[in-house]
């Protein structure tokens, strides 16, 4: 009983304490709400930009492989580059810390993410330089495919050749007298399965021709699916969250000097004490 009427002082001292220090305590606490407010609308904000870049199908494993290209386009090299295209006042090195690079799940979609107090054109000139880098082993892949279809072009030319040559001698079989029907007959019948065999690989060919024509068709190098997009708001800095912080601390810092005071008025320093400070 006497512990808990012990209590029961004890809160209702801690409360006079506060009532005897809220101008001091609200005073701090409206202090740290204004200084956090004014000092944030004086940062510079900081907004996010988002990009997409989808990588090209040629198959090439420098390019088109999205673990090889995200260290393309971070390594520090082409970063610097394009810093000293765009006259950054940032390094490579610094870019590299603030972009953010990720592979979408299941696909060869990359998606981009940078903090920048200007406009997007950081990513959208990455991206221009990734492509421009790739055009060489691009177009060596379309010129392979073309030396196929060359290749192709001419066995098939060849097969055609043979086929003619063998329908003018099933022509010319006819008009030869010296022999048989039987023999003719024989003769034609094997130059017959020439033919179909020939035919056969002409179709063939004609099939891996068109493959090879849709396949070219289709060869693309990486396109862009998403130019770079500003944030419509700064990412930083977050004026609600600092105001928030501010006010918490303020709260807290108003307690404790309150608290400090009344200890110090109800126990002064000594003229000893007061002597050695």
């Amino acid at each position: 009983m006497e512990q808990q009427f012990e209590q029961e002082i004890d809160l209702r001292e801690i409360v006079l304490v506060l009532l005897k220090r809220k101008w001091l305590i609200i005073g701090l606490f409206v202090a740290a709400v204004i200084i956090s407010a004014v000092a944030s609308s004086f940062m510079t904000p900081v907004y996010k930009v988002t990009a997409k870049l989808e990588l090209g199908n040629y198959g090439d494993a420098t390019y088109t492989n999205p673990a090889r290209a995200v260290e393309i386009l971070k390594s520090a090299d082409v970063l610097g580059k394009i810093a000293d295209k765009l006259n950054l006042e940032r390094t490579g090195l610094e870019l590299k810390e603030d972009l953010n690079i990720t592979v979408a799940k299941g696909t060869n979609i990359l998606n981009f993410s940078i903090d920048t107090t200007g406009d997007g054109e950081i990513l959208n000139e990455l991206m221009r330089t990734y492509q421009q880098m790739e055009q060489e082993e691009l177009e060596e892949a379309r010129e392979e495919i073309r030396d196929e279809i060359q290749l192709i072009e001419r066995e098939m030319q060849t097969v055609r050749g043979t086929i003619s040559k063998a329908e003018e001698t099933v022509a010319r079989l006819g008009e030869d007298e010296k022999l048989s029907n039987l023999e003719k007959l024989f003769v034609q019948t094997s130059i017959y399965d020439q033919i179909r065999s020939n035919q056969a690989i002409l179709r063939d060919l004609e099939n891996r021709k068109r493959k090879l024509e849709r396949n070219l068709a289709d060869l693309r190098g990486s396109q862009v699916i998403e130019t770079a997009t500003v944030s419509e708001h700064p990412y930083k800095p977050n004026k609600m969250l600092n105001v928030a912080i501010a006010a918490v601390l303020g709260l807290m810092a108003g307690v404790f000097l309150a608290f400090t005071l009344e200890f110090f008025e109800k126990n002064p320093l000594s003229e000893y004490e007061q002597k050695s400070i």
